[in-house]
């Protein structure tokens, strides 16, 4: 009886806390992973979409790609995976924050340069954000396109229609070669 006791009290206890902590998790992209049915949203954070692509050294590499494998071997390493949230968003995940091994998984997706902080929701991971920056780290290496505005159509490609409209900031020699590289 008291073996059964306990294991109706572990069921209801995990029933009532939204935090899961054992199993397998599959990594959607670098900013969402699923447990089973349940499916969690980093908080404060926003990686590069699966199918996005980023610009370093004048050459297009698939930053999305990258940042989900980021999230997905930091997840496999890991010992232990535990997600903590309340708050669902409009697509029913669970806004929270993930540790693997008790590591802010958020903060070292930031930090470590395969997601930006995202601030219209939560400033929390500014100083991981300029961290990576500073560095150089992941997206940070090269240029991208935020994903929230990639998600709304702007790709990397506008960037180079944007730069020929400055001003006389950029001299005529690179325009001209930045024209030329487009039209050809």
């Amino acid at each position: 009886m008291r073996v059964k006791s306990i294991f109706f009290f572990l069921i209801f206890s995990c029933a009532l806390n939204p935090s899961i902590s054992l199993g397998d998790f599959r990594v959607v992209d670098g900013d969402t992973i699923h447990k089973g049915s349940k499916k969690f949203r980093l908080e404060g954070i926003d990686a590069p979409e699966t199918r996005q692509s980023c610009l370093y050294q004048g050459k297009t590499w698939f930053c999305g790609r990258a940042a989900t494998s980021a999230l997905e071997k930091k997840i496999e390493a890991a010992k232990t995976i535990k997600c903590e949230g309340d708050e669902k968003d409009s697509y029913g995940r669970v806004i929270a924050i993930c540790y693997a091994d008790n590591q802010d998984l958020n903060a070292w997706m930031i930090k470590n340069g395969w997601a930006v902080a995202y601030i219209k929701y939560s400033k929390k991971y500014l100083k991981e954000q300029q961290y990576a920056k500073n560095k150089g780290l992941g997206i940070w290496k090269g240029q991208f396109v935020a994903p929230w505005h990639w998600r709304r159509g702007k790709r990397i490609e506008s960037m180079f229609k944007t730069f020929l409209r400055l001003p006389i900031l950029v001299s005529f020699a690179r325009r001209v070669i930045v024209f030329f590289f487009l039209c050809t």
